[in-house]
C-alpha cells in the first residue's frame, strides 16, 4: 500500500446544515467571534447560581463546559439559550 503526497492544507467546504461554509479549526480570523459572554450572572430567586462567567468562542473552535455537580454548567447553557 503506497501513500500519496499530502493533500495540502484543509479547505473550507459547504456546511452540511446549509449554513455558511465550514472554517477549518485554527483558520478563523481572530475577530470571527460567534459567541461572547462577559461577566454574566444568573440567579434562581435570591440565590446566585452563576456569577462572573466570561467566555469567547470563535468560528471553527470546539468548546466545552466542565465542572462538578452543582457548579452551574446547565445554568450557563440555559442562560446562553435564553
Amino acid at each position: 500500500m503506497s501513500v500519496g503526497p499530502s493533500a495540502g492544507p484543509p479547505q473550507a467546504g459547504p456546511s452540511p446544515l446549509g449554513g455558511p461554509p465550514d472554517v477549518p479549526v485554527g483558520r478563523g480570523a481572530p475577530s470571527d467571534v460567534i459567541l461572547q459572554l462577559s461577566n454574566v450572572e444568573s440567579a434562581y430567586g435570591p440565590i446566585k447560581a452563576i456569577r462572573g462567567v466570561s467566555l469567547k468562542v470563535r468560528r471553527g473552535e470546539i468548546s466545552t463546559v466542565l465542572g462538578s455537580n452543582g457548579a452551574g454548567k446547565t445554568t450557563i447553557l440555559k442562560t446562553i439559550s435564553g
